[in-house]
């Protein structure tokens, strides 16, 4: 029986093809980490990593960048969405070849999540041009008070394996419009789709004249990812980034989630297909913690009990 399944060094190709029309330059990338295909389980390509000490250059660049990022005009800001988003159409087969050869993902699913990623640019261009606050009456004559929101500053972005570039998309497009600048730590398994989706967006900031730093890619595992998990000088971020949206696995968020550590807010995001464990007692489902944004279709069982 002759077997569907490509090979690696076909996935391989694809990959060096479809990175190579996104604008990633796959010399200046290369380095010492494994990225693997689940579809044969060898090793497809090999990226460098960043240390804690580039970390915290990139997000210093983005705080600078935000200076003057803030003080765009909200329906400029919304340029740079809408040319990310054309330039995803175009290549929007290329970034699915990345999902399908890093996640497993069939083609139609990898090319939905990439729709996605088309679909809340289109949204977020319409939000630059709705940014509204309220307007009120005062007890002063003459007088009349305005509601102005102000952009956050640096948003992190920690996402997981089974979405490598929607979940970021959908952060990113909204925040951009906002004001706010972004540093992105994808999972460490989907290094490549993270890069080419990076390297769009970079294309776009040059072709609109946004500053470069208002969005950054840190590439790497735990260290590298430590994007504002606590408090001080000494850890990744610091002070200086403002919010994190996390969808990770628990490990990453049982670190990051403890809102008693630290003082700044944190999004926690939970997408894609819940599983559901069964408890070791037969008195019903022990919930995931965290917020799911889906259904629950499958369920986990540890064992079954002789009297059930």
């Amino acid at each position: 029986m002759s077997s569907e399944f490509p090979t690696t060094a076909e996935i391989t190709a694809d990959v060096v093809r479809a990175l190579k029309a996104a604008g990633v330059d796959t010399d200046a990338v290369a380095g010492n980490t494994e990225v693997r295909t689940p579809i044969t389980g060898e090793v497809i390509f090999t990226v460098r990593s960043h240390t804690e000490d580039d970390v915290d250059a990139m997000i210093a660049d983005a705080a600078e960048a935000f200076t003057a990022w803030r003080e765009v005009p909200a329906p400029v800001r919304g340029r740079l969405v809408k040319r990310w988003g054309e330039l995803l159409t175009e290549h929007k087969e290329d970034l699915a070849t990345l999902v399908t050869a890093e996640v497993g993902k069939i083609t139609s699913e990898a090319l939905g999540e990439v729709q996605e990623m088309i679909d809340i640019t289109d949204l977020a261009v319409g939000q630059s041009r709705q940014l509204f606050g309220k307007t009120m009456p005062s007890e002063r004559p003459g007088h009349r008070l305005m509601e102005t929101w102000h952009p956050l500053g640096v948003v992190g972005i920690i996402s997981a394996f089974n979405f490598p570039v929607a979940v970021y998309a959908w952060n990113t497009a909204l925040a951009l419009v906002a004001g706010d600048t972004v540093v992105w730590k994808p999972a460490e398994a989907t290094l490549l789709s993270a890069l080419a989706t990076d390297a769009l967006l970079t294309r776009a900031a040059e072709d609109v004249g946004a500053p470069a730093g208002v969005h950054h890619l840190v590439l790497g595992g735990r260290v590298a990812g430590r994007i504002g998990v606590e408090q001080g000088d000494a850890v990744a971020g610091g002070d200086l980034v403002e919010d994190v949206v996390v969808l990770a696995e628990e490990r990453v968020r049982g670190a990051r989630m403890d809102q008693a550590e630290y003082a700044r807010p944190a999004t926690d995001q939970r997408a894609g297909v819940a599983v559901g464990p069964v408890a070791e007692h037969r008195d019903g489902l022990a919930d995931p913690i965290g917020r799911r944004g889906c259904d629950r279709p499958r369920t986990v069982v540890d064992h079954v009990a002789d009297d059930c």
